[in-house]
C-alpha cells in the first residue's frame, strides 16, 4: 500500500512540476506548450465526440497526471529490477528517455488526428524534452527525499 502511495504522490508532484515548467515557458514564449490544454484540444476536435470540453477541462489534467503516475511506476520498477541508483544523472537520463517517448506519442497523436491543433511541433517537441528532464529530475529528488 505504501508503494502505491509513493507512486501516486510522486507522479502527481512530478507531473505538476513539469506542467508548471510548461506553463511558465508558454507565458514567456507566447506559445501554447501546455500539455493538459493540448490533450483537451485533441479530444475536443475529434469528430462525433459527444463531449464539448474547453482548454481548461479537468479531463486533460487527469490524463496527463495518469501518464505521469505510469512513468513513475515504470521508473520505480526499473529501480527495483535493475538495481540502479537514483542520482541527478539518473533523473536527467530518465527524463530524456521518457521525453523521447512523449515526443513519439504526441507525434502519433497529431499525425493520426483528423484535425490536430495548429502548433509549431518542433518548438513543442524541444520543450517536451526539457519538460521531461524536469519531470525525471523531480522524480529522483522526491524518491531520494522519501516522498
Amino acid at each position: 500500500m505504501l508503494f502505491l502511495l509513493v507512486i501516486i504522490s510522486t507522479g502527481i508532484l512530478a507531473t505538476l512540476t513539469m506542467t508548471a515548467f510548461s506553463y511558465g515557458l508558454s507565458f514567456f514564449t507566447h506559445t501554447n506548450l501546455r500539455e493538459p490544454q493540448l490533450i483537451n484540444l485533441l479530444i475536443e476536435k475529434l469528430p462525433f465526440q459527444p463531449l464539448k470540453i474547453g482548454r481548461e477541462h479537468v479531463l486533460g489534467w487527469v490524463i496527463h497526471i495518469l501518464i505521469g503516475i505510469f512513468f513513475v511506476l515504470f521508473f520505480k520498477l526499473g529501480i527495483h529490477l535493475l538495481h540502479f541508483s537514483t542520482t541527478p544523472i539518473t533523473g536527467v537520463l530518465f527524463g530524456l528517455c521518457i521525453g523521447v517517448l512523449g515526443i513519439v506519442g504526441w507525434e502519433i497523436g497529431f499525425s493520426f488526428h483528423p484535425n490536430p491543433p495548429k502548433i509549431n511541433r518542433l518548438v513543442y517537441y524541444l520543450h517536451l524534452l526539457l519538460a521531461h528532464v524536469v519531470f525525471g529530475s523531480t522524480v529522483v529528488f522526491l524518491i531520494n527525499k522519501g516522498v
